[in-house]
């Protein structure tokens, strides 16, 4: 219970100082605003982002220690105390001017269902990571854990997924650097948190008042609550894209074209999350081109214009792109090798890994492109690794597509272009890889779409109060599964289970992992079938063939050549997980045949196996 404390203290502490240094950063004294909570969830964004990248700094020069990080955030404090004390000073006063609200039924309604449902999905996330956060456990927390331990970012050679840009793994950092893993994960659920208030706010702004139903539609999208509680990245690109969407529409609305910088900044900071995000900087450039040319129907200033911005975006994001080329040649490891090749990859890499990301989803031929909106709610299953109600966008987007064009309709100049630019959005997401947490920037701009459409577009009354029914009930089904989650996750949090009993029930890979941590000190493990080495204290790497060219599979004729490979490399002992070693259709069959092989034939020896014999650690025998 302490340590959960901890992290929320921790959490509004950081938030809150972030928040100052973002507004002063951001200059957010100078710009017309509805409200200082509008001003507030600018902010907050723009000063996450300048964390962040001190955070990088930080592991560039070799200084990723506690002490250098708390100094920073100390810095950061003293420079924006001003803007910290208004924001204060805004937030008690807004909350003694809203008496009133209280007093209507419908407010105190959505506001307490909206305070419960950040209750539940926060104690998920102060949970420790189960099985639920198999990617957190593999590299969104694992990378930035052993960055700690070396105090410095380098380059990790068994994962390629370690050169992705690593924006939000730059916020974990500041948990883990202070032992606190659940202010680590309680950094996304903050992203969601802003991406819920940003929803709002532009609903509230740009499209006729909606942003109380663009709201609920948001947030009861069942992927979205299940994102907020694990420690993945999606969600904080897709944070950070909306306000770069959000920042468009004020230069709309205002004239004022500081909103063009910021937004360049914002999408430069998605792409810095995330590597998809660097289509949303070329689509955005084209959309400043637009609304520039419109303004001023010339069209050399207005390219003018679309170039600074997407330069600017490029120069935000390139610190990550950089050390990536750095490292390996390729500015977006490990894809496109056939352009820009990649040290540590090769051919037969890239087409596994190609085959994989392909895997998703149901296909790109026009039936198939028809049926995406009713499979991504009633077949999440073909848009994520294992099946789960948790990955579904429900129905409510579903039902409105009825209406959601009827453009000619709408009166705010807002909604045609955030049609089109969701659409687009979804269009490459098509024919890139259709993994459904992917569409999370357009899930979240399609959420204010889906209410000015319900509000406004609806043909009759009767339709209108039907599809806020659907919306309402999708968001109090949803909000049961999140209190569901929070019930399994709460034992933990506070104080009334252990940590260790908790992860026996929840990670099927934990026991063997504090097997492997009894080790001795200079014990290496290669991970086979498996890949969330989070927990693990000792060295390791990732050893199936998929995953890095370290091992020679193509040269090992037999199982006694691959423990001997193994010996060469200093690898002492083996973590297998036979539940997936072998069994992904792009996985070569020799390596994992391999691995059985050196079982079977004693080359690797039991130290300690579950009794259904599904994980196993194993000693190389000399």
């Amino acid at each position: 219970m302490t340590e959960s404390l901890t992290a929320i203290i921790g959490l509004a502490a950081i938030v809150l100082i972030a928040t100052g240094l973002g507004d002063l950063i951001g200059r957010g004294d100078r710009l017309r605003w509805n409200s200082a909570s509008e001003r507030f969830v600018f902010a907050s964004a723009f000063g996450l982002g300048a964390v962040a990248y001190t955070v990088l700094f930080l592991g560039l020069i070799g200084q990723l220690r506690p002490l250098p990080i708390a100094c920073v955030i100390a810095l950061a404090a003293i420079i924006a105390h001003k803007r910290v004390e208004w924001f204060v000073r805004a937030g008690l006063s807004g909350m003694i001017g809203s008496a009133s609200l209280w007093r209507q039924p419908k407010f105190v309604l959505l506001a307490i269902s909206l305070i419960a449902i950040s209750v539940f999905t926060l104690i998920s996330a102060l949970a420790p990571p189960n099985a639920n956060d198999w990617d957190g456990l593999a590299y969104h927390l694992a990378m930035p854990k052993l960055f700690l331990e070396a105090h410095r970012i380098y380059h990790i050679d068994f994962s390629s997924h370690s050169n992705f840009p690593f924006t939000m793994e730059m916020l974990y950092t500041i948990g883990l650097a202070f032992g606190k893993v659940g202010l680590a994960r309680a950094f996304n659920w903050w992203t969601a948190v802003l991406c819920c208030l940003g929803v709002y706010w532009l609903g509230r702004r740009h499209l006729g008042n909606t942003g109380r139903l663009a709201a609920i539609i948001f947030v009861g999208m069942p992927i979205v609550g299940w994102e907020a509680t694990i420690s993945y990245v999606d969600i904080g690109a897709a944070m950070f894209a909306l306000m770069a969407a959000y920042a468009i529409l004020n230069f709309m609305e205002t004239g004022e074209r500081s909103w063009l910088l910021r937004s360049a900044v914002f999408v430069g900071l998605s792409a810095g999350v995330k590597m998809t995000s660097l289509i949303l900087i070329a689509l955005f450039s084209v959309w400043t081109l637009i609304e520039i040319f419109v303004r001023l129907r010339r069209f050399g200033g207005a390219l003018l214009w679309a170039v600074g911005y997407g330069i600017t975006a490029l120069l935000v994001a390139s610190p990550w792109y950089i050390k990536t080329i750095i490292y390996t040649g390729n500015p977006v490891f490990p894809f496109f090798y056939s352009i820009f090749g990649g040290r540590g990859w090769n051919a037969q890499l890239a087409e596994i890994y190609r085959v994989s990301q392909m895997h998703f989803g149901i296909g790109t031929d026009f039936i198939s492109l028809l049926k995406i909106p009713y499979a991504l709610a009633f077949r999440p299953d073909r848009f994520y690794d294992v099946p789960s109600i948790m990955v579904s966008i429900g129905v409510v987007l579903i039902c409105v597509i009825p209406i959601a064009f009827r453009l000619r309709y709408a009166d705010k100049p807002a909604y045609p272009r955030l049609v089109a630019i969701s659409m687009v959005q979804i269009l490459i997401w098509c024919f890139m890889t259709q993994q459904s947490r992917y569409l999370m920037p357009a899930l979240a701009i399609l959420s204010a779409v889906a209410a000015y459409a319900v509000i406004h577009l609806s043909t009759t009354n009767m339709l209108r109060i039907v599809l806020i029914a659907v919306a309402v009930l999708q968001f109090t089904a949803a909000a049961t599964l999140y209190g569901f989650g929070a019930f399994i996750n709460a034992p933990p949090v506070f104080g009334l289970e252990s940590r260790d009993k908790y992860l026996n029930r929840a990670l099927d890979i934990y026991p063997a992992v504090k097997e492997a941590n009894e080790l001795p000190k200079n014990s290496k493990i290669v991970l086979f079938g498996d890949t969330r080495g989070f927990y693990l204290n000792r060295e390791y790497l990732w050893g199936d063939a998929s995953h890095n060219d370290l091992i020679p599979f193509a040269r090992l004729g037999s199982p006694k050549d691959l423990a001997h490979a193994l010996r060469k490399m200093r690898v002492t002992h083996v973590l297998i997980n036979f539940k997936y070693l072998g069994k992904a259709a792009w996985e070569p069959n020799q390596p994992s045949a391999l691995v059985r092989g050196a079982v079977d034939e004693g080359y690797f020896a039991p130290i300690y196996t579950e009794s259904s014999r599904s994980i196993g650690l194993y000693k190389i025998k000399p």
